[in-house]
């Protein structure tokens, strides 16, 4: 079973579920990192709000509901908060690095086991 990890946003699963919607040819990327997360990945030569369009349809088809997001901020990321029930939380940024878009995703502790 993975583990857990305490973030400020709240306890994270260490690790995604199979299923979870994953733009396609993102790649895991550590060089990415900024802490603690469920996943870190980068996507080559496509925008920020690409991604977060994109993720943000793809939750709502797996049943989430969107909560929060689709907001640039200063640094020019995007944060999607969203939730699946009452207590499956999730947040995934997507945020300019060079040439590269990074994704960072926490999935909540009180989601399904990955």
């Amino acid at each position: 079973m993975p583990g857990q990890t305490e973030t400020e946003w709240g306890v994270i699963w260490d690790t995604l579920p199979a299923d979870f919607p994953v733009y396609e040819g993102a790649i895991p990327s550590e060089e990415s990192a900024s802490g603690p997360a469920s996943a870190n990945l980068v996507v080559d030569g496509v925008d920020p709000s690409a991604v977060a369009t994109w993720t943000d349809s793809a939750l709502s088809d797996a049943g989430f509901t969107i909560t929060g997001g689709q907001e640039s901020m200063e640094d020019g990321s995007i944060a999607l908060d969203a939730v699946r029930g009452t207590d499956c939380r999730v947040r995934v940024t997507s945020a300019p690095l060079g040439s590269f878009t990074s994704i960072t995703i926490l999935y909540g502790s009180s989601c399904p086991n990955p």
